[in-house]
């Protein structure tokens, strides 16, 4: 079999005891070695830059066939669905503004592309293609009008779609076609934004393997500088290019077609958390934006599957008042709250400070926007103390781990009586002092099950209403997860009044000593509270929250139960530390004990050295009369 010449070089370059070609003898001189090995690398740099320059032809055809489906093909879908209808489905006008600049930019990468082709086909006669860029170089601001424009244009989309039902119908038919791979048609618009940056990435690698006498050197240089600065005069519309590029590479990894880029959104902070506001705690990647936080799940391929968008408009993000929990933060919304973990308070505080950084700089944005009416709205939302009011916002979920017992009747959950998150005020009840439903204002005023406190404070509420309380409160609700808004127009006083129903369900008070309910677990105003382990018998420890306060230790089977198992008054007691290594098998140096008149009475043990220290001196002070 005969082999060409590039063949024969091709072969030579990949495999070190090639047979094709007529090899160096090892008798040559050191010289002719040397042009021997200069002449291997180039020929290995001509491969690389050929095929560089392949893959930006064959990126270029792609990316006008992208250009062909949005001008050509999607504008040809609503031209027929007119001739159908016999009247337009939507006004060309319009049509023209969800286009914008696509006619020009289609025209202007045709002819791009056409070089391209031409170029790789006769890559023997000429190898080089930066002049084609230099050629269109003038041409390529055209993108960042693109850019400055892109929102607008989005959203003119989803303007026309709530308010031409058959367009919108036509565009939902064009998404789920062959031709459309399934995909929005944003995910399309957005080709056009991420082009720029590709042309300067490809660039910049084929210059990169370019030989030093290459003829295209300069002309890449220049066709570099003219990319580049492109891309600075659409940064300067988008802010931060670095910013703007990672949500690039978020909308790349994120399942589902969604479309989160947009002019002047950035990409502020990202990491994973563990949301534990379930029953049973998920690891989950938060993305935060300065004007959204995106929840999502881990997929496989390093993807995301996108869960929720919180936007920060109306957030708030708050810190735990207990230390035990110093790890931990809660994020609140209208549509969904949530208790996130992380791995150390230092993380947890960053989070807290880039997330409330975020939601000031964006309610300065919208400040501009206040009325008369956001006051009237935000007196409806928000308690005299500045919490919000019970129904107003999502709660956030207390932990099934963190409490055995009903708040409300104290009784023990257990098989039989089942535990009830509350869709009002979020604590865990039982089924009995759970069975009752209440419209909830975040909830577009579908009934949801709520406890009986919660029950009551919103039927009082309700009863103060008036029918343009409940329209105002309407008119400033958002379409969400849980509904639209529509659903609520025309709701009534007495609309919302019906909505309560009354559970009538007999629920037993367990009645247990004053002084074990006395304080919370949860308990704000204590001296210090955590989980100690305490020692039953030998070798037998028990895990129980404890709280001291007003000179008394309270102990508690979760920490966020009502009703302590246990109250002691700390006066008169000593505490001591070991002075052995070990004790029943625990590191003494985490023990301590409670002695009343020389005798032990509690032994307890912690999980640190500083964790006990702290113990050591609060109960120290508590054992003093002043």
């Amino acid at each position: 079999m005969k082999l060409s010449s590039w063949e024969r070089d091709v072969i030579y370059m990949d495999v070190d005891e090639a047979v094709f070609v007529d090899r160096p003898s090892d008798s040559s001189s050191d010289e002719s070695a040397d042009e021997m090995d200069d002449e291997e690398v180039n020929k290995k740099k001509a491969k690389r830059v050929f095929f560089i320059a392949q893959e930006v032809m064959t990126s270029e055809r792609t990316f006008v066939d992208v250009l062909r489906l949005l001008n050509k093909d999607f504008r040809a879908a609503v031209q027929a669905a007119s001739r159908d209808k016999g009247k337009p489905v939507i006004p060309e006008e319009t049509l023209n503004q969800i286009l914008m600049y696509l006619p020009q930019l289609q025209h202007l990468n045709e002819g791009l592309c056409a070089d391209l082709c031409t170029r790789i086909d006769k890559w023997d006669q000429k190898s080089q293609i930066s002049d084609i860029f230099v050629k269109f170089g003038p041409f390529l601001k055209l993108y960042a009008s693109y850019i400055k424009d892109f929102q607008q244009m989005t959203q003119v989309l989803d303007d026309a779609c709530k308010k031409y039902s058959a367009f919108a119908k036509v565009v939902k038919e064009f998404e789920l076609s062959a031709r459309c791979c399934n995909l929005a048609l944003k995910h399309y618009m957005l080709k056009p934004v991420q082009r720029i940056p590709q042309y300067r990435l490809l660039l910049q690698d084929y210059l990169k393997h370019l030989p030093d006498s290459s003829p295209d050197m300069h002309d890449t240089r220049l066709a570099l500088q003219i990319v580049s600065n492109v891309a600075h005069h659409a940064n300067e519309t988008i802010k931060k290019e670095e910013r703007f590029e990672r949500l690039f590479q978020l909308q790349e990894r994120l399942i589902g077609g969604r479309v989160i880029v947009k002019p002047g959104r950035v990409l502020l902070k990202e990491g994973e958390v563990l949301n534990i506001s379930h029953k049973e705690p998920q690891m989950r990647n938060l993305f935060l934006l300065n004007d959204v936080l995106l929840y999502t799940v881990t997929m496989p391929n390093n993807l995301f599957k996108l869960m929720a968008i919180l936007p920060l408009y109306g957030m708030k993000v708050v810190k735990p008042p207990l230390e035990a929990y110093e790890n931990e933060f809660n994020v609140i919304t209208v549509e969904r709250s949530f208790t996130f973990a992380i791995r150390t308070p230092g993380e947890r505080d960053d989070w807290v400070q880039a997330i409330a950084t975020a939601i000031t700089e964006n309610a300065e944005k919208k400040s501009t926007l206040k009325s008369l009416r956001s006051s009237q709205v935000k007196r409806s939302i928000y308690e005299s103390d500045g919490s919000y009011k019970i129904g107003t916002k999502a709660p956030i979920w207390i932990p099934e781990a963190r409490v055995t017992m009903c708040p409300i009747c104290t009784s023990d959950f257990s098989v039989r009586s089942r535990r009830r998150h509350c869709r009002g005020c979020g604590k865990v009840v039982c089924n009995n002092c759970a069975s009752n439903k209440a419209p909830l204002f975040y909830r577009k005023y579908q009934c949801a099950r709520v406890c009986d406190v919660c029950y009551e404070k919103l039927y009082t509420d309700v009863t103060k209403m008036r029918d343009i309380d409940v329209h105002n409160s309407v008119y400033n609700m958002k379409d969400d997860i849980y509904g639209t808004v529509s659903e609520c127009i025309g709701l009534t006083h007495d609309d919302l009044e019906m909505r309560f129903k009354k559970a009538d369900t007999k629920r037993k008070v367990r009645h247990l000593p004053q002084r074990l309910k006395e304080v919370c677990a949860n308990d704000a105003g204590s001296a210090l509270s955590a989980y100690l382990h305490k020692r039953i018998k030998k070798n037998k420890w028990q895990r129980l929250w404890f709280v001291v306060k007003d000179k008394v230790l309270y102990a508690y089977k979760a920490s966020e139960d009502v009703a302590a198992l246990e109250a002691t008054p700390l006066l008169g007691f000593e505490v001591k530390t070991m002075d052995t290594e070990t004790y029943d098998g625990i590191d003494a140096s985490l023990v301590f004990e409670l002695l009343h008149h020389g005798r032990t009475m509690f032994t307890f043990h912690t999980d640190s050295t500083a964790s006990r220290d702290r113990w050591v001196a609060t109960i120290q002070e508590a054992t003093k009369l002043v």
